[in-house]
């Protein structure tokens, strides 16, 4: 009788779980839909949004002509967004992409591992830069923001006896492999012509680390504040580019 019930439970807990990933799935397609809003006469530039949890959580209301498409996946690294590529991005026949997201190469490996993870992030952006081009899709790079310390008093504590005694933070190793691989990202997009969205820059305070109003308590995601900082700064940089694009050149 206690085995049954046991099992009963457990399909149960089953059930609920497979209800919830539908509900997420469904919430997906519902934030891809609002992200696209398309007025009828008024031509739009579609630009695909393309990285992990950090993308998928910004939603920037640009006025004028740019339309948005989101493909934001939580979790992912940097080649799991290249494997998407052509399904994700190219499918959507969009004028440009918006390339952010190597986070979680870092967050997902130990210190031994992360130079191989870093030089695996470089080689999957060159090729998503290469398979844009190739489709006549504009890659636009962004860098990567930084991280703080999570809040709480324990963490407060913590991260004081570590500056007494000298030690690196787990955040300042992070945003160390954060800002090399941004430096990367920035000389790339001046070597190659692209256009740069400098999101570490817009987020960060003095000491490199993210200013504390635009990072939610676990230090690492965005609050909602922050995604207003960076659609103020990235939506006057489009809109200025794509505006440009579009004006007649002289002969």
């Amino acid at each position: 009788m206690g085995s049954h019930r046991r099992l009963t439970a457990g399909l149960g807990v089953m059930a609920l779980l497979f209800l919830a990933g539908c509900s997420s799935s469904q919430n997906h397609e519902a934030q891809v839909a609002e992200t696209r809003p398309i007025q009828p006469g008024v031509e739009k530039t579609m630009i695909v949004i393309l990285g992990a949890s950090y993308a998928q959580g910004w939603t920037p209301g640009c006025d004028g002509p740019l339309a948005f498409v989101n493909r934001g996946a939580p979790g992912e690294q940097s080649f799991e967004m290249l494997a998407r590529f052509e399904s994700d991005v190219l499918a959507e026949k969009p004028a440009a992409v918006i390339l952010w997201g190597y986070i979680n190469d870092i967050f997902r490996t130990d210190e031994a591992g992360r130079p191989a993870a870093k030089a695996r992030a470089r080689e999957g952006f060159q090729e998503m830069i290469r398979l844009a081009r190739a489709a006549g899709v504009k890659p636009i790079l962004a860098t990567e923001v930084t991280i703080r310390q999570k809040a709480g008093i324990k963490e407060s504590v913590a991260g004081m006896i570590g500056s007494v005694l000298g030690k690196t933070s787990y955040q300042d190793r992070i945003n160390g492999h954060v800002t090399e691989l941004n430096d990367w990202l920035r000389a790339l997009a001046e070597t190659e012509n692209l256009l740069l969205l400098d999101f570490e820059k817009t987020l960060s305070g003095p000491d490199g680390r993210r200013k504390k109003g635009y990072a939610n308590e676990d230090g690492s995601h965005i609050t909602a504040e922050g995604y207003e900082a960076l659609t103020r700064y990235a939506c006057e940089i489009l809109d200025e580019h794509f505006r440009e694009e579009s004006e007649p050149r002289d002969r």
